[in-house]
């Protein structure tokens, strides 16, 4: 039996990201794996075989501030520590985004896994205005410059490429507590060892939709190269629905978590922004609604489970948004063709959460951190 004592706390984002292994945790136990969380630091926490560090925790827990990490810093200084106490040291970057990472860790980590990552490894010794590979574009191709610097990470060194891997994304997550002010997902993961988490595989069909077009977002983001994205998306939509006509919910008055489950009952169409990072809560809504996706090209990044496939689970569009207008008129006029993305979304997602699908998660994370 190996140990894995995780790292955690009890936020919504990180509930997402345990939620997996705690619907398999029996599961795991049967291969030979035994599991525990740990909220706080202690000596206890170094009682394993294997140490998984989820990012955002551990930074809290050992109150680090810096972005950047010195090697005589906090983060750095806990790193040895637990490398003197401890045979394995996985890195859980829960970062958003593909671009932001923490590679000056690498030579105290044995690997490092990230939920999204660049096709090209490469990319990784680039530097990107805004710390984002979108918020580079932006600011290159749109004169959008941000009002506070954004530091300057550490590149990935060939010789710790191999330590680079993929977890999984948030869609294995409790997404469907995940809507709106919906606090089920935040009670879960406060007392996720009382209660037994299951996957809803409630979905809704693709009939009676009569709303061309829904995005409610929040826009004013506190960093304006990532601002920008969503407040071009809402002005693009808004120009499109008014020349062609369109109904359309964009943006407009706050909505009752009821109501907004009826309008996405009856949406075609569900553009979905990147915000701090490409995938969000939004991509999932829109399989579980059965609507087609409509999302920026994810042609730069990997990710795990791997259901955003162009053209036949989701849409994608230019990130300068050249071909938006084209994109939506062509959905609108081929309902055939609407109807085929909207429903192999919404299979291909609903087989990730399914019993083979998490068959897949246990191999997958037994492959990627315990052996």
């Amino acid at each position: 039996m190996k140990k894995i004592n995780i790292v955690i706390d009890h936020s919504k984002i990180i509930y997402y990201h345990i939620y997996p292994i705690l619907v398999n945790k029996k599961e795991l136990e049967r291969n030979g794996i035994k599991l525990e969380f740990h909220d706080k630091l202690s000596e206890k926490l170094f009682d394993c075989d294997i140490l998984v560090l989820l990012s955002k925790p551990i930074f809290t827990l050992i109150n680090e501030k810096k972005y950047i990490f010195d090697k005589n810093g906090l983060m750095i200084s806990f790193l040895r520590k637990a490398r003197e106490k401890v045979r394995k040291i996985i890195w859980m970057d829960t970062a958003d985004s593909t671009s932001s990472t923490h590679f000056e860790l690498l030579p105290y980590v044995d690997k490092y896994l990230k939920k999204q990552l660049f096709k090209d490894r490469y990319i990784y010794e680039k530097q990107f205005y805004g710390g984002r590979i979108f918020t580079d574009f932006y600011h290159h191709n749109h004169d959008i410059s941000d009002s506070e610097p954004y530091p300057e990470i550490s590149k990935l060194l060939p010789d710790f490429n191999d330590k680079i891997g993929l977890s999984w994304n948030i869609g294995l997550g409790d997404m469907f507590s995940a809507f709106g002010n919906n606090r089920k997902s935040i009670i879960s993961g406060r007392y996720f060892n009382i209660l037994k988490p299951k996957y809803n595989q409630s979905h809704f069909n693709i009939d009676n939709k009569d709303i061309d077009i829904l995005l409610k977002t929040t826009a004013n983001l506190s960093r304006e190269t990532v601002a920008f994205h969503r407040k071009e998306l809402v002005n693009q939509l808004t120009r499109i629905s008014k020349k062609n006509k369109l109904f359309s919910v964009i943006q407009g008055k706050r909505i009752s978590d009821k109501e907004f489950k009826e309008v996405m009952k009856r949406t075609k169409i569900f553009p979905s922004p990147f915000g701090w990072g490409e995938i969000g809560v939004r991509d999932y809504e829109s399989f579980i609604y059965c609507g087609v996706l409509l999302k920026p090209s994810l042609k730069h990044m990997l990710t795990w489970p791997n259901i955003f496939i162009e053209g036949e689970t989701y849409v994608s569009f230019n990130w300068d948004y050249s071909d938006l207008e084209e994109k939506i008129q062509g959905l609108l006029a081929d309902k055939n063709y609407m109807d085929f993305v909207a429903l192999n979304g919404q299979k291909t997602y609903l087989k990730s959460i399914s019993p083979e699908g998490m068959r897949k998660f246990c191999k997958r994370f037994i492959d990627i951190v315990v052996n």
